[in-house]
């Protein structure tokens, strides 16, 4: 009975108000371009919400937390500690060896110069013992080898010290490519810490909350809805055998039963693909059985239709 009523009450409307110079049709009222569906990761489960129906939100801000944000918070904060290591294993390869190490190293060389130089005393004593034939020939030769095989030794230990001074090249390639590394699954940890706070993608207003805490997102599911609602519009269904009158820049009237009198707006496109009808879904047996073509109307006033999202409204647009 009720679906009677409402095609009777659709033909009253537009058979009611059309006549010459005028196309008249049925719409709806709505948010903007549409009203989004903020969705999260199948799966997830909410942990915060931040938001109420009729709440204003700024393009990104948080509407909602997932549960797991804790987890990843301290997976971003262990990456970040993991980046301080690496810089710091960077700077010791570029600075060459560990400072302990290089003290420790610069404390032999000295020590073995200490006794080069007690060697060439004695070396200096015996060569004058050794010209006074006070001393044997084997002794002076056995004091000489000492002396210049500790030479060697301390020129080898100097290299080593050098060389732990300075960066080796394969050390510090390693080490770069370590804080690389590093940094790359920082990165991808704040990203995955992001994903779990739910943010708008635009600016507007909270029609209806889906998901609260401690439920979970399934297949289809969403958080909220989002619509426009400083950009309100009328998306109007226009038959395809009135679309071809219709132009951008042209006026209309609108009204319906959610709010009262009438109000008027402006063309501002013309959808020519076709389709069935919004308003009415298309079944073989109703009047309303039409293709239509969609024309979106800005109203003089957005701000008085902000609170009457999809209602149904019946539109007159004024053609030549």
């Amino acid at each position: 009975m009720k679906s009677v009523l409402a095609v009777v009450w659709v033909t009253w409307c537009i058979v009611g108000c059309a006549c010459a110079g005028q196309v008249a049709c049925l719409g709806q009222v709505v948010p903007g371009e549409r009203a989004v569906r903020i969705a999260a990761p199948v799966g997830a489960i909410i942990g915060e919400l931040h938001v109420t129906r009729g709440s204003l939100v700024d393009k990104g801000s948080v509407v909602a937390v997932l549960r797991d944000e804790p987890t990843y918070r301290a997976q971003w904060e262990r990456s970040k500690c993991q980046v301080a290591a690496a810089e710091n294993e960077l700077k010791l390869a570029l600075a060459g060896e560990r400072p302990e190490l290089i003290a420790a190293q610069e404390w032999l060389v000295a020590a073995m110069e200490a006794e080069v130089k007690l060697l060439q005393t004695r070396l200096t004593r015996h060569d004058a013992a050794e010209k006074g034939r006070l001393i044997s020939q084997d002794g002076y030769d056995e004091i000489i080898a000492q002396s210049d095989a500790l030479r060697s030794r301390i020129r080898r230990e100097q290299s080593l010290l050098s060389a732990m001074r300075t960066a080796r090249a394969e050390d510090a390639t390693r080490a770069e490519a370590a804080l690389r590394l590093a940094e790359a699954q920082a990165a991808e940890a704040e990203v995955l810490l992001d994903l779990q706070r739910i943010r708008a993608p635009m600016a507007g207003e909270i029609l209806d909350v889906h998901a609260w805490p401690g439920e979970g997102i399934w297949d289809g599911g969403a958080v909220v809805s989002l619509g426009e609602t400083a950009r309100m519009m009328v998306l109007a269904e226009v038959y395809e055998t009135d679309l071809g009158v219709v132009k951008v820049g042209q006026r209309a009237v609108f009204c319906g039963q959610a709010f009262p009198g009438e109000a008027r707006g402006e063309v501002v496109e013309v959808q020519r693909t076709l389709e069935g009808s919004r308003v009415f879904p298309m079944t073989p047996s109703a009047y309303v059985d039409r293709r239509i073509g969609l024309v979106r109307i800005r109203p003089d006033n957005p701000a008085a239709l902000a609170a009457f999202s999809h209602a149904h409204v019946t539109v007159t647009i004024e053609v030549p």
